[in-house]
C-alpha cells in the first residue's frame, strides 16, 4: 500500500529518552508563523528556520513541542487542520527530511516532539481518496468516507468511514508512522469528540454516539503503547469525560491525557473579572481538576483557539494589553498554570506576552526583539520549579494536591506534594486582589523551615512595575489558634505561618532539609 512506504530516517536521536509524563512542560507551535519573516518577507516559515529557535525554547525551559499539523494541505498558509495527504509533510514547510532534521534536533536539546493529527475529516481540498474507485452515494466520498449524514462535521462532508478495515488500516499505519518511522513521541488526536460522536452541535448537544469511532481510537492508543519507545496519547475531546483516559483493559479509550478546556475557560474568566467578583470556588475547581487526575490532562490558558480569537493579555485589560494590571493578571495566570495537576501547556509567544491574535498568515518575528523580557525570566523560574530542576519542588511534580481558599480576600493556597517532606512539600499562595495583605496568618502543610522559591512581584519580572514590598525569605511555622478567623481559612494543617502577600502575587514556598543555607538561586533574590 503507497502509505506503507518507509522513508529512510535521519538517525541522529539514538540515544534519546523521553521526560516522564509528569515532568513535561509543552509548547504548542504553528510552524509556518513562528519564526517567519514577517510582513514582506517569507512565509510560511520552515521547519529548518524553526531549528534555529530551538535554543531560544531549550532555554526557556520547555522540554516538549506540539506540532500544530504539518500534514500537505491545499495551499502554503494554513493553520493545518484541512490536511488532504496525511503521510506527506507540507512541502512549504520543508517536507519530510526538514521534519526528520527538526526532530533530531529537538531530541538532541532534550526537548520530546509531539504532532497534532486529523483523524475526525480530511480536507475537504485536493483529497486523493476522494471517490477513490469512482464509487460514492449521495454525491459525498467514497468506499474511504461515510455516505450518509454521518459525512457531516463542522469543517467539511469529509469523515472517514471507521467501520471499513482499509479506513481504519489507513489510519493505523499513519499512527505508526509519525510515532515509529519519523519518530515522535506523541500525538495530539484533534477532535476525538468528532470521532467517537456524529451530529450535534459544536457543543456536542445532540451527537449521536459512534462505537465505530470509539472502537478506532482504542485500536489508536493500543497501537502506540505496543511500540517500544514510551508514546505519550493526548485527546482533544474538550468534553471532560473521564472514558478517554480510562485504560484499556477496564473499558476507557487509553489515552494518557485530554485537554481540558475548561482550565482555560475558568481561568481566563476568573483572571478579566474584577476583584470583588472573581468566584474562589470556580477558581480552586479549575486548579483540582473535576476529577480528570493530576497528570490525566492537558492545563492551557491559551492554545491556538483562543489566540485566534483573544490573547489573555488582551481579555484582562481590552484596548490595553501591556497595562499594569494585565501584566499582573497574566502572570497569575501564568503560575495557576504551572502549579496545577496536569501537563501544563504554552502557545507560541504566550512567554512574550504577546497580545497579537494568532493567524496562519502573520508571523511573530518581530517578538523576537523581546528575549530579555521579564516576563520571560518569569516563565523560566516557573517552568525550572514546575520540572524541579533545583530539586527544592518535587511536589509539583507528584500527585497529591490539597487546594483551599479565602473568599473574602481573594486568596488560594495550594499545597502540592509527591511523598512529602523536604526538598517536596510546595506550598503556593495566591493574592487576587489589588491590595496587599501584610501578616496575613493561614495554616501551613508541615512544621519547620520554610523558604520563599518564587515570588511574582520580583523586579526582575516586574520591568519596573514591581511595588515597593517586602516578603520573607525564610520563616519557620508555628502553632497558633485559629478560632477568630473566618470559617474558610481553616483547614486541616496543624502549623500556622504570618506571611506578607503582595497585591496581584504569586508566592512559592518549599521545604529544605534543616540546616541547609538560603539558596541564591534566581528563584530566591532579595526582594524590595
Amino acid at each position: 500500500m503507497l502509505w506503507n512506504l518507509v522513508v529512510g530516517a535521519l538517525r541522529t536521536d539514538s540515544s534519546w529518552a523521553v521526560p516522564s509524563w509528569n515532568e513535561l512542560v509543552i509548547y504548542e507551535l504553528h510552524v509556518g508563523t513562528f519564526c517567519g519573516q514577517g510582513p514582506g518577507g517569507t512565509l510560511p516559515a520552515t521547519l529548518d528556520q524553526c531549528v534555529e529557535k530551538l535554543d531560544h525554547l531549550q532555554l526557556l525551559g520547555v522540554n516538549a513541542i506540539e506540532l500544530m499539523p504539518v500534514a500537505e494541505f491545499d495551499g502554503n498558509v494554513d493553520w493545518g487542520y484541512t490536511g488532504a495527504y496525511p503521510y506527506a509533510v507540507e512541502q512549504a514547510y520543508g517536507g519530510p527530511d526538514a521534519f526528520k532534521r527538526f526532530v533530531n534536533s529537538c531530541h538532541l536539546r532534550g526537548i520530546a516532539v509531539l504532532l497534532d493529527v486529523v483523524y475526525n475529516h480530511l480536507g475537504p481540498m485536493d483529497l486523493p481518496l476522494w471517490q477513490f474507485d469512482g464509487w460514492s452515494e449521495n454525491g459525498l466520498g467514497g468506499i474511504y468516507f461515510y455516505n450518509d449524514e454521518r459525512a457531516a462535521t463542522p469543517w467539511a462532508h469529509t469523515r472517514l468511514d471507521y467501520s471499513k478495515d482499509h479506513v481504519r488500516a489507513y489510519l493505523h499505519d499513519n499512527l505508526v508512522f509519525w510515532l515509529d518511522t519519523m519518530h515522535c513521541d506523541g500525538l495530539r488526536v484533534d477532535g476525538a469528540s468528532w470521532i467517537r460522536m456524529w451530529g450535534g452541535t459544536l457543543n456536542r448537544s445532540g451527537a449521536v454516539y459512534n462505537p465505530e469511532g470509539e472502537t478506532l481510537l482504542q485500536e489508536l492508543t493500543a497501537s502506540a503503547h505496543s511500540l517500544q519507545a514510551p508514546k505519550l496519547m493526548i485527546a482533544e475531546d474538550l468534553q471532560g469525560n473521564e472514558s478517554l483516559t480510562t485504560s484499556l483493559d477496564r473499558g476507557g479509550l487509553g489515552f494518557d491525557a485530554q485537554w481540558d478546556g475548561s482550565f482555560a475557560v475558568r481561568t481566563r474568566r476568573f483572571l478579566q473579572a474584577e476583584d470583588d467578583k472573581r468566584s474562589m470556588t470556580d477558581i480552586m475547581a479549575a486548579v483540582l481538576g473535576d476529577g480528570l487526575g493530576s497528570f490525566s490532562r492537558t492545563v492551557y490558558t491559551e492554545s491556538h483557539d483562543e489566540a485566534s480569537k483573544l490573547r489573555l493579555p488582551e481579555e484582562i485589560s481590552p484596548g490595553d494589553p501591556s497595562s499594569w494590571r494585565a501584566r499582573k493578571l497574566s502572570a497569575l495566570g501564568t503560575a495557576l498554570l504551572m502549579v496545577s495537576p496536569g501537563i501544563p501547556q504554552l502557545f507560541q509567544a504566550q512567554e512574550f506576552l504577546a497580545a497579537a491574535t494568532f493567524s496562519a498568515g502573520v508571523a511573530i518575528l518581530v517578538l523576537w526583539l523581546l528575549l530579555n523580557a521579564g516576563s520571560f525570566a518569569l516563565y523560566q523560574d516557573l517552568i525550572s520549579l514546575r520540572r524541579n530542576l533545583r530539586g527544592t519542588s518535587r511536589g509539583l511534580t507528584g500527585k497529591g494536591v490539597h487546594a483551599w481558599i479565602n473568599d473574602g480576600d481573594k486568596v488560594l493556597g495550594i499545597h502540592r506534594w509527591d511523598v512529602g517532606g523536604p526538598g517536596d512539600d510546595t506550598l503556593v499562595v495566591f493574592n487576587f486582589r489589588q491590595q496587599a495583605l501584610t501578616d496575613y496568618r493561614m495554616r501551613w502543610p508541615a512544621p519547620g523551615l520554610w523558604q520563599l522559591a518564587f515570588n511574582s512581584e520580583s523586579p526582575q519580572y516586574s520591568d519596573g512595575t514591581a511595588s515597593a514590598f517586602a516578603a520573607k525569605n525564610e520563616f519557620r511555622t508555628d502553632d497558633v489558634s485559629f478560632t477568630s478567623l473566618p470559617r474558610s481559612t481553616i483547614h486541616n494543617y496543624a502549623q500556622s505561618a504570618v506571611i506578607d502577600l503582595p497585591p496581584y502575587a504569586c508566592l512559592i514556598y518549599t521545604r529544605p532539609s534543616e540546616g541547609r543555607k538560603l539558596t541564591t538561586s534566581i528563584t530566591a533574590r532579595t526582594y524590595r
